[in-house]
C-alpha cells in the first residue's frame, strides 16, 4: 500500500482522532465524523496517500486495500477553530496599521494606528491620507445619533453625515455637512422626518429698490438700481453695483419686475444682462419696449452661470426719451435650481 512516514500532529481542540484495530483484510472503519477533505488516515503510523482511501460520506474510511489482522487504524479529523467567549485585554495590532484596537479611548482604526473616530479607515492618496471616521453619537450635537466623518490627515471633519433625533419623538433626520473656507462646518443639505429635502446653503438673492430712478434723453444702457435686500444667501448680491456675483457654476433662475411710470408711447428696453468672467455681456429676456402708464413690466431667464460672473438688469432707451421707473415697485432676484 502507498504512503509515506510522517509525525502525528500534536492532540489540539481542533482534532479529533479515532484508532481502529482491524481484522483480516478489512476496508471499511466507522469514524465518528469528519468533515470531508479536513481528515488524514494513517496505518500502522504511516500516513496514507488520498488515493489509498476514501473519505466521502462524512463518517466511513474505506482503504482501497484490505489492512491485515491486529494492523492500527487512526483517523484524524479537523474542524475550523472557534474562540468561545474570548476576551481580549489592552491594545491589539494585526500587522500595524493594518488593523488596530485602542483600548484606551475604545477606538478601532483600519490603516491608521492612532484612530480618532470609534471606527476610522486611513488610506494614503496623492495630496496626504484620506479618513472616513464612524461614531455611534456626537456629544457636541444635541440629539445626535450617530455620525460618519470624512478628512484627511490635518482634519478629521471636512465633511460629515450626521443622524440626528428630530425633537422628543422616535423621528428623525439625516444631515449632510461641509466644511466651508475658514474652518467652519455648516449643513449643506437636511432631509427631515418626513422626508421633505433642504438645502440651507443654495445661493439665493431677493432685492427692491427704492423711490423712482429717472433718465433723461440717452440711449445708453442704464442700470436698474436695485439698494435694498429683503434676501441675501451668501451676500453675492451687491448693493452698491446692483450686482449678483455667481459664487458656484450651475444652472440659475432670475426674475426682474418695474413699474413704468411715465406716460409715453414708447419707452426702454429691459434685459438681464450676463457677464461671465473676463468675457463679454450677452443680454436675456428682453420686456417689451412700451409699456402704458403704470404698467408693471417683467421677465424672467434661466441662465447657465460660470463661477464669479455677473447678473443686473439694464434698460436701453432706443428713442432718447426721458423715462422714470418706480423702483420701489420693482424686485430683481434669483438662485440656483441646478
Amino acid at each position: 500500500m502507498a504512503g509515506y512516514l510522517g509525525n502525528i500532529p500534536t492532540p489540539q481542540a481542533t482534532q479529533t482522532r479515532d484508532t481502529f484495530t482491524a481484522t483480516a483484510s478489512q476496508t471499511s472503519f466507522a469514524t465518528s465524523g469528519y468533515t470531508v477533505g479536513m481528515l488524514d488516515v494513517y496505518l500502522n503510523g504511516i500516513k496514507l496517500a488520498s488515493a489509498d482511501f476514501t473519505a466521502s460520506n462524512g463518517s466511513d474510511v474505506v482503504l482501497a486495500s484490505g489492512a491485515s489482522a491486529d494492523d492500527i487504524v487512526e483517523v484524524v479529523s479537523y474542524s475550523t477553530f472557534e474562540t468561545n467567549s474570548g476576551v481580549f485585554t489592552g491594545d491589539f495590532s494585526v500587522d500595524s496599521p493594518t488593523f488596530k484596537v485602542d483600548s484606551s479611548n475604545n477606538r478601532v482604526g483600519i490603516g491608521t494606528a492612532s484612530p480618532s473616530r470609534q471606527a476610522m479607515i486611513s488610506r494614503s492618496i496623492a495630496d496626504g491620507s484620506g479618513e472616513l471616521g464612524i461614531v455611534s453619537s456626537d456629544s457636541s450635537t444635541t440629539g445626535a445619533l450617530g455620525n460618519i466623518h470624512f478628512g484627511n490627515s490635518t482634519d478629521t471633519s471636512l465633511a460629515s453625515i450626521r443622524a440626528t433625533a428630530d425633537g422628543a419623538t422616535d423621528a428623525g433626520k439625516l444631515e449632510f455637512n461641509t466644511e466651508k473656507t475658514g474652518g467652519s462646518i455648516e449643513t449643506a443639505m437636511k432631509i427631515d422626518s418626513n422626508g421633505y429635502v433642504t438645502t440651507p446653503l443654495r445661493p439665493y438673492f431677493h432685492a427692491t429698490g427704492s423711490g423712482t430712478q429717472s433718465w433723461s434723453g440717452t440711449s445708453a444702457y442704464q442700470t436698474v438700481q436695485f439698494n435694498t435686500v429683503w434676501e441675501n444667501l451668501g451676500s453675492h448680491y451687491d448693493t452698491s453695483s446692483y450686482t449678483f456675483t455667481v459664487p458656484v457654476a450651475g444652472a440659475y433662475f432670475f426674475w426682474y419686475s418695474f413699474t413704468n411710470q411715465t406716460d409715453s408711447s414708447t419707452g426702454p428696453e429691459a434685459y438681464i444682462v450676463y457677464t461671465p468672467s473676463g468675457g463679454s455681456a450677452s443680454y436675456r429676456a428682453s420686456a417689451i419696449s412700451y409699456a402704458p402708464y403704470y404698467t408693471t413690466v417683467s421677465n424672467n431667464a434661466v441662465i447657465n452661470c460660470a463661477k464669479d460672473s455677473t447678473v443686473l438688469v439694464k434698460l436701453l432707451n432706443n428713442n432718447n426719451t426721458s423715462f422714470t421707473i418706480g423702483v420701489n415697485r420693482s424686485t430683481f432676484g434669483g438662485y440656483l435650481i441646478g
